[in-house]
């Protein structure tokens, strides 16, 4: 009885995020569609876009700096023990790590870390906004919310978070490359090997990054707008907001891994 009530338990749990998943994902592509078209249809706040993308971009880097940093070490030091084993030496993980770097983890954990940062830092802003009322006051004064509010944040985490994975790849590389020089003695321009890097494992991390760089900051800012009045739904948007930007960011991998899969 224990074990069909555990399975009508999590029948239940999973049906309800199912519908909550569909019902949130609906609005986000809605909001995301209406910022797109006001980007390309109004006057860009361009003062507050530069603003943004400084603090999304630049505020970022110690924290991708550290967490490639350590990753890149870790997988060089898994994969050239193993290959070791195997073949006696390491020389040959530079350019499978690489392709594993720019098609999947390159945009795979920043994607993450940027998840966890920025969609919560935009949330927790524009929540904040709304408690307080200045989005009210803003509507009352005649401003489009999406032009005024949206639109810098937008095109700030779309084009920075792009190059904040670029920078991530080479923190990675770097990282991966001293580590191989100092714990397997492998060459620099041995580690660095291009050799494995396709065209499609270029477009599969671009598409990626685009993709990511899109949906982060509107997951942020349609977290922070859903919030009500009080102090708590500050900290209930920020959850939520980390909860639905690292699942869009699984998503987005499996779906754009999976086309290129199939159409290449």
């Amino acid at each position: 009885m224990f074990i069909f009530k555990l399975l009508k338990d999590f029948a239940l749990y999973l049906g309800g995020l199912l519908v909550y998943s569909q019902k949130h994902s609906d609005g986000i592509i809605r909001l995301l569609l209406k910022t797109i078209i006001t980007a390309f249809t109004s006057k860009i706040r361009l003062k507050e876009t530069i603003k943004q993308a400084y603090i999304i971009g630049y505020k970022t880097i110690p924290f991708i700096s550290i967490i490639m940093g350590i990753l890149g070490m870790i997988l060089v030091t898994e994969f050239g023990s193993q290959g070791v084993k195997i073949t006696g030496t390491a020389t040959e993980v530079g350019g499978p790590y690489l392709q594993l770097i720019v098609r999947q983890f390159g945009p795979f954990i920043t994607g993450m870390m940027l998840a966890n940062r920025v969609s919560t830092s935009i949330s927790a802003e524009v929540s904040a906004m709304k408690i307080t009322d200045q989005i009210d006051a803003l509507k009352m004064n005649g401003a489009n919310i999406t032009q005024y509010l949206i639109v810098p944040r937008f095109i700030a985490g779309f084009f920075m978070i792009f190059i904040l994975m670029i920078y991530a790849v080479l923190v990675a590389e770097i990282s991966g490359a001293l580590t191989a020089k100092f714990v397997f003695n492998v060459p620099y321009e041995v580690f660095i090997n291009f050799q494995f890097v396709e065209k499609s494992d270029i477009v599969q991390g671009v598409l990626k990054a685009f993709a990511i760089g899109a949906f982060i900051p509107i997951i942020g800012v349609y977290s922070g707008l859903m919030s009500n009045e009080g102090s708590k739904s500050v900290g209930d948007s920020t959850t939520r907001a980390v909860v639905m930007g690292l699942s869009a960011v699984g998503v987005i991998d499996l779906v754009v891994g999976g086309a290129i899969f199939i159409f290449t």
